[in-house]
């Protein structure tokens, strides 16, 4: 039996060592929600002024974890090169690089986020920042401001707006800033710690994260002019990041089939054209995606094109010639919509739309039918080409309200600019909707800029526009109706057309050109049947 004892009082004992050496939270009582308090005795002095450069320690009065460390903590002005943060009891260890060279007469910022957490309930530590200087005062201005994104005006999660005391324009390329801060997921940031002076200025969605720009996929932003920081004139900024422009360039020549060149660009092909230098062969250029597509109906290929954007030319081509230039085209014919998709619904105030295979180079009119229900008789109709692609064709009637049609298209109606009539005849069946289905829509628009013209697009929830619209110069508010109306949840976008090219224009680092303005605003849905009166106020 005394055996037994000492046993049992050896083996509690052990349990009792093994419950003093496991670090784990209390089980009952309230939710701990206090975050971890500094213990100031056992931490490194902040707010030190002619710091030399040494390990920091914070200890904390209580077991705390790092997470997320590399991502949350923010060094300002940027180190060369990576510190080493680690935890040490209680305590977070923050060590310079040996290579670490600090800057003269600055402040430093390190700011921990939400990196370090207790570790029983996980809660940050609050505002966790320490500060020094290695010079004999501590800077104490403060900068803050929101990034948006120019197309969207969405906020910015995670840019940088960053401070330069080197004015020169090329300094965002060459330099890391001597500032910096980190936009939250409302797109706004705060720099604290700032000396008083003038600073070049600059945003920038970071995507290789070396604190300058260097990348041509990069958003980036910036005042028109320096930021002047004193006590008694505090700032807040709101900037919108775009992504510039690249100087458009042909990234590959497609020349498979006769009569067809694909020439692929860099950027979208919606302001480019092309000439032919034989002023005896004609060109018919459409653009899709990121190609431009170049018709000729000569026996062959136009030796040289001149490619022009707006009204500059940018380059020449000389059209390659291979075995592939014996490639046919395919048949020409109808390509969307298709006869056999079904019945077509008809909108009853707007034009019928044919899209074709190739361009279309003559049209014979009186071959294209249009009868309603069973009857036989020809209705008026007028048939007409697209002056911006010739590959699609529009058929305008005065439609009535549900009712059905027919349309017949004999194959020589349509002739391609190859001089192909159509593969076969085509007939469609047409049903119209009802008006009761659509609605209407008005928009009081009010603060425009009256030297400007705008563009006006509705924007489909997939971003698409449904229409678009021209509001001239010399008005400072527009009134707009746009009848008959899928219903829909639209999106309002208007861009400031300063340079009055009818597009909108990206800003320029290299000219500090800014981009145009773009006002969004999301409206109220339409309904079938129902008028929709929305004002817009521009501020």
């Amino acid at each position: 039996m005394l055996f037994i004892h000492r046993s049992c009082l050896f083996f509690g004992l052990l349990l009792a060592l093994a419950s003093c050496a496991t670090i784990a939270s209390p089980e009952g009582g309230p939710k701990d929600t206090t975050p971890p308090q500094i213990d100031t005795a056992q931490s490194t002095p902040n707010e030190q002024v002619n710091f030399v450069k040494q390990p920091i320690e914070i200890a904390f009065q209580e077991w705390v974890v790092l997470e997320d460390a590399a991502n949350q903590l923010l060094v300002s002005p940027p180190l060369e090169f990576r510190p080493d943060v680690r935890l040490k009891r209680r305590s977070v260890l923050f060590s310079f690089d040996e290579r670490e060279q600090l800057r003269p007469n600055v402040t430093y910022t390190l700011n921990f986020g939400n990196a370090v957490k207790d570790l029983s309930e996980k809660n940050p530590a609050e505002n966790l920042r320490f500060v020094f200087a290695t010079g004999p005062q501590l800077d104490s201005l403060t900068l803050r401001g929101t990034l948006t994104d120019v197309l969207t005006g969405e906020p910015l999660e995670k840019a940088l707006f960053m401070l330069y005391d080197n004015l020169a324009d090329s300094v965002v390329r060459k330099e890391r800033p001597l500032y910096f801060g980190k936009t939250d997921k409302e797109g706004k940031f705060t720099i604290k710690n700032i000396r008083e002076g003038a600073f070049k200025a600059f945003a920038l969605v970071d995507v290789n994260a070396n604190y300058r720009y260097d990348l041509p996929n990069e958003k980036i932003g910036f005042p028109d002019s320096l930021i002047v920081l004193r006590p008694e004139n505090p700032q807040e900024l709101n900037i919108p990041l775009f992504t510039e422009t690249p100087r458009v360039r042909v990234t590959g020549l497609d020349s498979t089939y006769r009569g067809l060149l694909k020439v692929g660009l860099n950027q979208s092909p919606t302001r480019v054209s092309a000439r032919p230098l034989d002023t005896l062969s004609r060109i018919y250029a459409t653009p899709e995606k990121d190609t431009l597509f170049l018709w000729y109906g000569a026996p062959s290929a136009p030796t040289s094109l001149v490619l022009r954007l707006d009204s500059l030319d940018f380059d020449t081509l000389t059209t390659p010639d291979g075995p592939t230039r014996n490639a046919a085209l395919p048949p020409g014919g109808i390509y969307l919509p298709r006869p056999e998709f079904g019945t077509l619904r008809q909108s009853p105030v707007q034009d019928l739309s044919l899209f074709f295979r190739t361009p279309i180079a003559s049209l014979r009119p009186e071959q294209i039918l249009l009868s309603q229900d069973s009857m036989e008789t020809a209705l008026s109709l007028q048939v007409f080409v697209d002056s911006s692609d010739a590959r699609r064709l529009y058929l305008r009637h005065t439609w009535a309200e549900d009712k059905s049609y027919t349309l017949r298209i004999a194959p020589d109606a349509l002739t391609d600019l190859f001089g192909r009539p159509l593969d076969s005849a085509l007939v469609f069946s047409i049903r119209t909707e009802l008006l009761k289905n659509y609605g209407n829509l008005s928009l009081q628009i009010t603060g425009l800029d009256p030297q400007h013209p705008y563009l006006l697009e509705l924007l489909l929830a997939d971003g698409s526009p449904a229409l678009t619209r021209t509001i001239p110069p010399g008005n400072s508010e527009a009134k707009l109706s746009f009848p008959n109306l899928k219903p829909e949840t639209f999106t309002l976008r208007l861009v400031e057309d300063r340079n009055r090219n009818g597009t909108r224009d990206s800003g320029d680092y290299n000219t500090l050109r800014q981009p145009e303005r773009v006002i969004l605003r999301k409206l109220e849905s339409l309904r079938p049947n129902w008028d929709l009166e929305a004002e817009v106020k521009i501020e």
